[in-house]
């Protein structure tokens, strides 16, 4: 799987999702480490926007050949965070996002690493992290490894969306 990844970040041959919420987002940020590395968590927090718990703060973690390490904080803390890590053996494959102006959940599928991509067939899913509201958006890379991140912020609103290691057909 390193090898294949190396290649996708070396070669710049990584695919972006569609983002989900962002929608009053200004600054654009990517997270990709330069020598290619495996989502396997990520860091939330949470405001309370009206009678809303919405996601104001993300952080991946990556997995590596040289171990784990975390990626660029995103957003705002404005409470504790929590964090989300995938089993051993297994990584981030998708996410099942809400939102709209703001991130208002999310739910992490989790997949068995297989080689050079996931298994979509030996999955673990979270329960929904965050409030509930928004537009359904669904990013599932179909068993591609996931590199990277990517959104919008401004202000407490937060968008993201993922890389994959290479173009995913959609569903």
């Amino acid at each position: 799987m390193w090898l294949a990844i190396g290649d996708s970040v070396s070669h710049r041959t990584t695919a972006p999702s569609r983002m989900a919420g962002g929608n009053n987002g200004t600054k654009q940020f990517e997270n990709v480490p330069r020598l290619g590395a495996l989502l396997t968590g990520v860091r939330v927090g949470y405001a309370m926007l009206g009678n809303q718990k919405v996601i104001t703060f993300f952080q991946p973690i990556y997995s590596s050949p040289t171990g784990e390490q975390a990626g660029r904080e995103c957003g705002h803390k404005y409470s504790a965070i929590e964090t989300f890590r995938a089993p051993p053996g297994y990584a981030i494959g998708g996410l099942r996002c809400c939102g709209g102006a703001g991130l208002n959940s999310i739910t992490i599928t989790y997949m068995r690493i297989a080689g050079d991509h996931l298994d979509r067939d030996d999955v673990i899913k979270t329960p929904r992290i965050g409030g509930a509201g928004g537009v359904l958006e669904i990013q599932d890379g179909q068993g591609t490894p996931i590199l990277g991140i990517f959104g919008k912020v401004k202000d407490g609103y937060l968008g993201i969306g993922l890389v994959y290691s290479h173009a995913v057909k959609d569903d």
